[in-house]
C-alpha cells in the first residue's frame, strides 16, 4: 500500500470516528511543500453537506488525532485539511462554445 493510500485511509478512519453523523463523498491528497519547504499534505475532504455546515469546533481538532496516525506509517508530512460541501463543488470542465 502506497503512502497516499495509507494517508487516505487514516483520513476516512478519523473523520468515521469524530463524524459518524456526517456522510463523506470523497477525500482527495496531494504532496506539496509549505512557504519554507517543508513538506505539507494537501488534503481536501468533500461532505454530503445537504443537513449543515460542519461544525468548526469539531474539525479544529482533526489534524490532532491524524498525526501520531501518520508518524506510525513514517508520514511525517504536515496534514493542511480543506473542506468543501458537495453542493459547492463547480464542474471544472471548459465549457463549449
Amino acid at each position: 500500500m502506497t503512502a497516499h493510500h495509507r494517508v487516505e485511509d487514516i483520513v476516512k478512519g478519523v473523520l468515521k470516528e469524530q463524524f459518524s453523523d456526517v456522510t463523506f463523498e470523497s477525500i482527495e491528497v496531494n504532496r506539496d511543500v509549505d512557504e519554507d519547504g517543508d513538506p505539507i499534505l494537501r488534503i481536501r475532504i468533500v461532505f454530503d453537506g445537504r443537513t449543515e455546515p460542519l461544525d468548526p469546533r469539531r474539525t479544529s481538532g482533526l489534524v490532532r488525532h491524524m498525526r501520531p496516525r501518520m508518524a506510525d506509517q513514517g508520514i511525517e508530512d504536515f496534514p493542511i485539511l480543506s473542506f468543501i460541501a458537495k453542493s459547492d463543488l463547480r464542474d471544472t470542465r471548459p465549457e463549449t462554445v
